[in-house]
This record gives structure tokens, C-alpha cells and sequence, in this order.
């Protein structure tokens, strides 16, 4: 049996989020050498996904770096037309955006912190990418995936980020 052929994505589009850090670059990586096409979202870091799909070379799919805030909403669903344009279609998501927001800390007395933080993490990394992205899969012949990466914080907190432990143990159950 060859193990390529069984786990092929040749002809797919699989949207990353995320995709400038290490585990939605590697998520990217895993994509691209499955034979997927790959719509690589960033909101940062965008010499870092390069770097990555210049290491990855030519695999014969297409990578196409975009910027996406996850904080908005708005922004997330254009992407989701823009990746229709684009390829046509959408097969797979793998959401890994998110993060701790800076001043996310329990002694920390401002609230805002606290807030960036569930919402990049909840909403912006997992819960309106699956709607977005999600709307647009509905009428795939062929179904379709969502990964939602989450964390052992979701189950284990870190001690002072409650906020990002909270965001995750919603990113586990909305999964």
C-alpha cells in the first residue's frame, strides 16, 4: 500500500491559520508535502512564512501567504471569499492562530488583557474561522475537515493565565 497515495491531498485546499508560528507552520508543511494547495494566514510574522515556504521549494502546489487579523471577525470572513477566488474551494482548516495576549496575567488589574486574550483565542482562532471558513465547505461533494488546535491548558491551567486557559477549554468543547 503506498502510504502517499492513501493520505493524498493533491487537488485540496486546506486554509491555515496561524501559519507564521511553529505549529501552523508546520501544519503549512504538512499540507504542502500532502499535495495540498495552501492558503497560509498571518497576522504577524510574515518573513517568518516566508522563510517557510521558501524552505518548503517547489512541491508542486500553490502557498499563498495572507494577512488576517483574528480579531476581526469582518477580516476573516473576506478571507474566506478571498481563498474562494482563489482556488476555488476550501477542504481543509486547521486553526492554530492564538496566543497570549501581553498584561493576560491574573494580578494584572486591567481587564482588556483579559479579553484580547478569549477572544483571539476562542473566537478569532477557532470559533469564527469554523463559521467562515465552514459556510463555504458546506456543498464540498467530497465533505471536508476543521482541526482546531487547542491546548493541555484547555484541561491543565498555567498558573496566572486563566484567561488563555478559559479560551481553550472553549476551543476543546466547541470541538
Amino acid at each position: 500500500m503506498d502510504i502517499h497515495a492513501l493520505f493524498s491531498l493533491k487537488g485540496k485546499t486546506a486554509v491555515v491559520t496561524g501559519a507564521s508560528g511553529a505549529l501552523g507552520g508546520a501544519a503549512v508543511r504538512a499540507m504542502a508535502y500532502a499535495g495540498a494547495n495552501v492558503a497560509a494566514c498571518y497576522n504577524s510574522g510574515r518573513e517568518r512564512l516566508d522563510t517557510l515556504i521558501s524552505e518548503i521549494g517547489d512541491v508542486g502546489v500553490e502557498i499563498k501567504p495572507y494577512k488576517v487579523n483574528s480579531f476581526s471577525q469582518d477580516e476573516i470572513r473576506q478571507h474566506a471569499e478571498d481563498v474562494m477566488r482563489d482556488f476555488g474551494g476550501i477542504d481543509v482548516v486547521i486553526n492554530t492562530a492564538g496566543g497570549n495576549v501581553k498584561g493576560a496575567y491574573y494580578t494584572d488589574l486591567d481587564a482588556q488583557p483579559q479579553f484580547d486574550t478569549v477572544t483571539l483565542n476562542l473566537f478569532g482562532g477557532c470559533f469564527w474561522p469554523c463559521l467562515a471558513y465552514g459556510a463555504k465547505m458546506l456543498d464540498n461533494p467530497g465533505g471536508g475537515s476543521i482541526i482546531n488546535f487547542s491546548s493541555i491548558s484547555a484541561f491543565t491551567a498555567i498558573r496566572g493565565h486563566i484567561a488563555y486557559a478559559a479560551a481553550k477549554a472553549g476551543v476543546s468543547n466547541f470541538t
